[in-house]
C-alpha cells in the first residue's frame, strides 16, 4: 500500500542530507539560495557539512543517522540530497526504515540516490521523488514540473515534450502501472539484495549518464537475465548523455520484449530533470509519445 506524503508549502523547512559524494560550500550555498527562492527553510544536515572521506560525504553511520535524523524530527516538512556521486548503496542496511514509515515527507533526490529511493518506496510505500538534487541546474521547465509535483497536491497528468526533444518508440503499445525506477547503473548494483528493484507490473523509468554503449548494453541485459525487464508493463528511457549512440542498444535488447518502450529524453542527467514520483500510477503510449503522470503523489 502506498503511503503518500503531505505537500510542499511555502514556510516548509526542507532537510538537506549527503548520502553520497562530497559537496563544496559554495554549492550548498547557491542550492540553499534556492530553496528559499521558492519560499522554503533550508536545515542543512551534519552529513551535508562534515569533513569528506575520500569519495564520501562522511562516514556511513553519520550519512545514515543524518536521514533517519531528518525523517524524525517532526519540524522538518521534506528532505533533499545534496548531489550523488557515491555512497548510497553503503547506507541502505543502516537505515532506519520504520521511522521512515511512521513519518512520511517528500524525499528527493537522484542518480546515485536512486538506490535509496526505490529502497524506501520498496520497503515502507512512501512515495518518494526522482527529481533534481539540492545542486542541479534547474531550468524553467524542470522547475515547474517540481513544484507541480511537490506542492501541487493534483496529478502532473500528460507529461510536455520540450521544443527540440525527439520522444522515440522503441516498441510500441500502451501500459498502465506505477512508475519505479531511476540510474540504470545504481538499479543493476542493488540486484541480489534485499533492496533491489520490484518492476511487477509496474513501468520502468531508466537513465544514465557517461557510460560507453557496450556497458549500457551489459546493464540491460543484466535487467533482461534477473527477469526484470520481462515483468515490467512498460519500459520509459531518459536521458543518456554522454553514451554515445546507444539508440541500437535499445533495440536490440528492448525491442524485442512483449511491452511498450518509449524514449523521452526529458529526465536524467542533462537540461531537464522532471521529477517523477516512485509509485504513482502513470501511463504511457509509445507510438504517440504520450507520458501521463496520472496520480497525485502528495496529499
Amino acid at each position: 500500500m502506498n503511503i503518500k506524503p503531505r505537500r510542499l508549502r511555502e514556510g516548509s523547512r526542507i532537510g538537506v542530507v549527503a548520502p553520497a559524494g562530497p559537496v563544496k560550500e559554495t554549492d550548498i550555498k547557491n542550492g540553499i539560495s534556492f530553496l528559499e527562492s521558492l519560499g522554503f527553510k533550508a536545515v542543512v544536515g551534519e552529513s551535508a557539512m562534515s569533513e569528506p572521506i575520500r569519495y564520501l560525504a562522511a562516514h556511513d553511520e553519520l550519512r545514515a543517522w543524518d536521514i533517519d535524523r531528518m525523517f524524525e524530527d517532526k519540524t522538518i516538512d521534506g528532505i533533499i540530497a545534496v548531489r550523488g556521486g557515491y555512497g548510497s548503496t553503503r547506507i541502505l542496511r543502516m537505515i532506519d526504515y520504520e521511522k521512515i514509515e511512521e513519518n512520511p515527507k517528500p524525499f528527493i533526490g537522484y542518480s546515485d540516490i536512486t538506490a535509496l529511493l526505490t529502497a524506501i518506496y520498496n520497503i515502507t510505500g512512501l512515495v518518494t521523488f526522482h527529481g533534481p538534487n539540492l545542486t542541479s541546474d534547474i531550468n524553467d521547465y524542470s522547475l515547474w514540473y517540481f513544484k507541480a509535483q511537490l506542492m501541487d497536491g493534483e496529478p502532473a497528468g500528460v507529461v510536455e515534450i520540450p521544443e527540440g526533444i525527439e520522444a522515440r518508440c522503441i516498441r510500441p503499445g500502451q501500459a498502465e502501472g506505477r512508475l519505479i525506477g531511476g540510474n540504470l547503473s545504481l538499479i543493476c548494483s542493488t540486484l541480489g539484495t534485499p533492496y533491489e528493484i520490484d518492476t511487477f507490473n509496474r513501468i520502468l523509468f531508466l537513465e544514465d549518464v557517461n557510460e560507453e554503449p557496450y556497458r549500457i548494453d551489459r546493464m540491460l541485459t543484466q535487467l533482461k537475465n534477473s527477469g526484470k525487464l520481462e515483468k515490467a508493463c512498460g519500459i520509459l528511457l531518459g536521458s543518456f548523455k554522454g553514451c554515445g549512440d546507444v539508440q541500437p542498444v535499445f533495440e536490440d535488447i528492448l525491442g524485442s520484449l512483449e511491452i511498450p518502450v518509449l524514449y523521452i529524453p526529458v529526465f536524467g542527467h542533462d537540461i531537464y530533470k522532471l521529477t517523477i514520483p516512485e509509485g504513482v500510477m502513470a501511463e504511457i503510449d509509445a507510438e504517440q509519445s504520450i507520458f501521463n503522470i496520472k496520480e497525485a503523489p502528495v496529499i
